[in-house]
């Protein structure tokens, strides 16, 4: 039992040690994605709320082209309906200047997937009065990235704190929530709630 515990304290101190690197190499990832410069602290505390008043947010959504316009559209959107009450959103084209930060963004890693697609159609002809039905089928491969990560981050203290964080490795058809709605979702509750 005494050589058991020595060992089982060495693997414990490795496991901590790699999980310690893989967390820095994540926030220098997270860095890099949302252009911050390399010096820039970052901490994680999901409890941090909110600043009140009018805030500057930048968009550092580039899972794709599409996320990054759905996104501005849902700035526009709160800024309309909610932006008089609970504070608006203004984007901020530099994330130095800002005081939130959404990054959103795909790793190298990629699988492959099947998409098919059959269409229904009726089939009518003049000389023929019985209904006949055509039936037209599509399939090809996409390319998929995952995971996907998501994070808000807020400014405060002179650090940036990540208050929201989802990595999402399921394929879209296995997901549970998309994880474009899913940050939007955090983003407005914590609006709310300052």
């Amino acid at each position: 039992m005494k050589k058991i515990l020595p060992v089982l304290l060495i693997l414990l101190g490795i496991s901590i040690s790699v999980a310690a690197q893989a967390n820095r190499e994540e926030l220098d990832d997270l860095r890099r994605e949302a252009g911050l410069p390399d010096d820039a602290l970052i901490r994680v505390n999901e409890g941090q709320a909110f600043p009140a008043g009018k805030l500057k947010v930048y968009l550092a959504v580039k899972q794709s082209r599409d996320a990054a316009e759905d996104f501005e559209g849902w700035v526009e959107k709160w800024n309309r309906k909610d932006g008089g009450k609970y504070g608006m959103l203004e984007i901020a084209n530099d994330p130095t200047a800002a005081d939130i930060i959404v990054a959103q963004y795909k790793t190298g890693g990629a699988e492959y997937v099947a998409e098919s697609k059959v269409d229904f159609g009726k089939l009518s002809t003049e000389k023929d009065s019985s209904p006949g039905f055509k039936v037209d089928s599509d399939s090809r491969y996409k390319r998929l990235d995952l995971p996907i990560y998501s994070y808000l981050m807020v400014r405060s203290n002179g650090f940036w704190v990540v208050v929201f964080r989802l990595v999402e490795t399921s394929l879209p058809g296995k997901q549970l929530i998309n994880p474009d709605a899913r940050i939007r979702g955090d983003l407005k509750k914590r609006l709310k709630d300052r």
